[in-house]
């Protein structure tokens, strides 16, 4: 039986710019991350109301398309449903358990603290807050942020981009620059979209 990736992963040669690339959006993300806590100034510059610069929306970004490109490199072909049922399960093993555990790490974090301060801010959620939250995809169902981790929505968006990416990839495969127009034009779309009609205040999507 052929190993999980094996169908659809050429082994390859690593590219530094890659790396190189990856290591910078990081940078951004936890130097946004650091800037907010410390109370500094606001860096987000607005670009015609479509589009909120900061460096850790940026960082975020950059970190998409540089893992997508990756994917690219690595990839050999989606011949049957069962190449994408490996791909999406090899993704599942090297993405969910470091992320289960890195919430385990936040919930002791969190005990040790609100205890410590008399609080307990844990004893509010429900089983269904905590089956979100090991989910990932608790922004999903419009609940932002959250008490363990509250930047566990990542999780979910990466989850779906994988699920879109043997879709997408063939579609580069048939027509590249149309297909990079039509995600353009998507993206836009649905972020006017989301501020319209589930972040119409502004509370969350004006700060990535």
């Amino acid at each position: 039986m052929p190993g999980i990736g094996s169908a659809i992963e050429a082994k390859k040669p690593r590219i530094l710019f890659f790396d190189l690339l990856r290591i910078a959006a990081i940078f951004l993300v936890v130097f946004t991350h650091v800037f907010i806590y410390v109370q500094g100034p606001s860096l987000d510059i607005d670009i015609l109301g479509l589009y909120y610069f900061s460096p850790g929306g940026f960082g975020v970004t950059l970190f998409l398309i540089v893992s997508g490109c990756v994917l690219e490199y690595h990839r050999s072909a989606f011949r049957s449903p069962g190449d994408v049922k490996r791909f999406m399960l090899k993704r599942v093993v090297r993405i969910y358990p470091a992320y289960w555990c890195s919430l385990i790490f936040s919930i002791v974090l969190n005990l040790a603290y609100f205890m410590a301060s008399n609080t307990n801010r844990l004893a509010s959620l429900t089983a269904w807050d905590y089956a979100l939250t090991f989910s990932g995809f608790r922004a999903f169902f419009g609940q932002w942020g959250g008490v363990i981790n509250e930047v566990g929505w990542f999780i979910g968006l990466i989850m779906c981009l994988y699920l879109l990416y043997p879709v997408i990839s063939r579609l580069f495969d048939k027509n590249i620059l149309g297909t990079l127009v039509f995600l353009y034009v998507f993206s836009i779309a649905a972020r006017l979209l989301t501020q319209k009609y589930l972040d119409p205040d502004g509370q969350y999507f004006t700060a990535l």
